[in-house]
């Protein structure tokens, strides 16, 4: 199979896995929206979205170092599987146990504390399942064998869809959603443990402390990446919870986290397709590396040409029906506030397309250590302008410092890809 194969296809299984969750998503986010108000979906959202904060602080840049190992080594796939999953769970335990303790001293701006506070904990044992997950992909990135996310995104999110539908019309409970939701992600994790198996043989857990001290170290330029990327991500949605809002726009907090949530949703879900395009991307672009610079240079045009094609038509579309996406989701059309937040997102579809081949293509060129300071400045940049604008504007806002500042890394990220050919190529003159 060519490369452009293996690409198109583990793209493609990443995406229906996706469209059933995004199926699932739907159909719980319009069911709580219309039956429980905009309001309680603000709390659900803020319950779920808060453990998302601290997902790809599991990862800690891991995940690529390992998958870039593995790909150069097939034989290391068990021993990196069983130290990295061990690894994960000791960390990711103790980071649930800290976030826990330290939820009472923030100061969120909503109502009914207690049942916040209950709602989030049980929102972030999902960090669990997600250390289990993220360390079962390593494999199925590495050998390009995606087909297997698909059945335990099946299983995971019809549980969550049929619990969700019961919950809602039984008792109206957001804290059982929300523990619904955790549910759900511990299945999607288990099937993939046990679909792992057949790569690396029987699960065992390694301890082999050598080992995890160089991964972390080599992980540690991504790992900081992660960590800014998260924060230039989420910051916004965590401000809207905390700020407090000026009376003129006649809403709370709860109201702005609820039709914000609403838009991001959407926006989210959209932006799993260059994140699954990379995924099958990297380990080919690994190869190529290795094969020459010019290869490497092909396979980046190539990819940046079809990621802003389809950035731009999915943009347009989505501009278009996003009055549709919202109404079905909340039962408001084109007078909801959060058509206007959805369609400024989706204007800056390209920029987050090409920036996530960029991004790639730095690691996989042995520069990951430039991302830490792209990121580190977007973050500054993201938390400072909804900080002031946030009180004054609201969740629209955010929306628009959302693509001003991928702009801005878009940028960055293109200028240290430039200085990479053009070094090689001098350096290549010299030889």
């Amino acid at each position: 199979m060519s490369a452009a194969s293996k690409i198109a296809s583990n793209t493609f299984y990443q995406l229906i896995a996706k469209a059933v969750s995004v199926i699932s998503t739907v159909t719980a986010t319009a069911l709580i929206t219309r039956g429980l108000g905009i309001s309680s979906f603000g709390a659900f959202f803020l319950m779920t979205s808060f453990a998302t904060y601290f997902f790809l602080l599991v990862d800690f840049g891991i995940n690529t170092v390992a998958t870039r190992e593995i790909a150069h080594d097939g034989s290391l796939a068990r021993r990196y599987f069983g130290n990295i999953l061990s690894l994960r769970l000791i960390y990711s335990a103790a980071l649930v146990i800290v976030l826990t303790l330290i939820l009472p001293v923030i100061p969120f701006k909503m109502e009914d504390l207690n049942s916040l506070w209950l709602g989030i904990f049980i929102g972030l044992l999902a960090i669990i399942s997600q250390a289990v997950y993220n360390s079962c992909t390593i494999i199925f990135q590495s050998t390009l064998n995606y087909q297997k996310v698909v059945i335990g995104s099946v299983i995971g999110n019809l549980f969550f869809l049929v619990s969700a539908i019961l919950i809602i019309f039984k008792s109206g409970s957001v804290i059982l959603l929300v523990a619904a939701n955790s549910v759900g992600t511990f299945l999607v994790s288990l099937t993939a443990l046990f679909l792992v198996r057949s790569f690396v043989g029987r699960v065992a857990l390694g301890f082999d402390f050598k080992l995890w001290r160089n991964l972390f170290l080599s992980a540690l330029p991504l790992g900081l990446t992660v960590f800014l990327t998260v924060v230039v991500a989420k910051a916004d949605s965590f401000l809207l919870s905390v700020i407090r809002l000026s009376p003129s726009l006649s809403m709370s907090n709860a109201d702005a986290l609820g039709n914000y949530g609403l838009s991001y949703k959407v926006f989210e879900n959209i932006l799993v397709f260059p994140t699954y395009f990379v995924n099958a991307l990297f380990p080919v672009m690994i190869i190529h590396r290795k094969e020459s610079v010019a290869k490497l240079k092909q396979t980046l045009i190539k990819s940046l040409t079809a990621m802003l094609l389809i950035s731009i038509a999915v943009s347009a579309v989505s501009f278009w029906l996003s009055p549709l996406a919202i109404l079905v989701l909340s039962g408001q059309g084109s007078s909801s506030p959060s058509v206007l937040a959805l369609r400024i997102l989706v204007l800056g579809l390209p920029f987050f397309f090409c920036s996530a081949v960029l991004m790639f293509f730095l690691i996989s060129s042995g520069r990951e250590k430039t991302l830490p300071v792209v990121y580190g400045l977007a973050a500054v940049l993201n938390i400072a302008l909804n900080v002031i604008y946030i009180p004054r504007f609201g969740f629209i806002a955010s929306a628009l410092i959302t693509g001003i500042t991928e702009l801005v890394i878009f940028v960055l990220l293109s200028l240290i890809s430039l200085n990479y050919f053009r070094s090689t190529i001098l350096s290549h003159e010299k030889i």
